[in-house]
C-alpha cells in the first residue's frame, strides 16, 4: 500500500478522535489543553530524536512556524471551549 495513504489514514483518524478523548477525560478549562500539548511536544521531541536530519532551521522559517503554532493554539482553545460547553449549538434529529 502507498505510504502516503497509510500516513493520511493515521493522521485523519487520530486528528478526528483526540477531541473525543479530551471530552471523555472529564477535565475542563485549561488542563486538557496543557496535558495535550505536553503530550504533543513529547511525541515531537521523541520523533526528532530518531531522525538523522536534525539541524536548526532558518530563522525566518522558524518564526513563521511559531506564528502558525500560536494561531493553532488559539484555534484549539476556541475549539475546547465549544466542546466543553454544556450548551447545544446544534443537534441532529431523525
Amino acid at each position: 500500500m502507498n505510504q502516503f495513504l497509510i500516513y493520511a489514514f493515521i493522521a485523519g483518524s487520530l486528528w478526528g478522535t483526540w477531541p473525543l478523548f479530551l471530552k471523555a477525560s472529564g477535565l475542563s478549562g485549561f488542563w486538557p489543553l496543557l496535558v495535550t500539548y505536553i503530550g504533543a511536544i513529547s511525541v515531537g521531541v521523541i520523533g526528532l530524536s530518531f531522525s538523522n536530519k536534525v539541524s536548526l532551521p532558518p530563522l525566518k522559517g522558524a518564526m513563521i512556524c511559531l506564528l502558525a503554532g500560536v494561531i493553532n493554539g488559539i484555534a484549539v482553545i476556541s475549539f475546547s471551549r465549544i466542546t466543553s460547553s454544556s450548551d447545544k449549538l446544534a443537534s441532529i434529529s431523525g
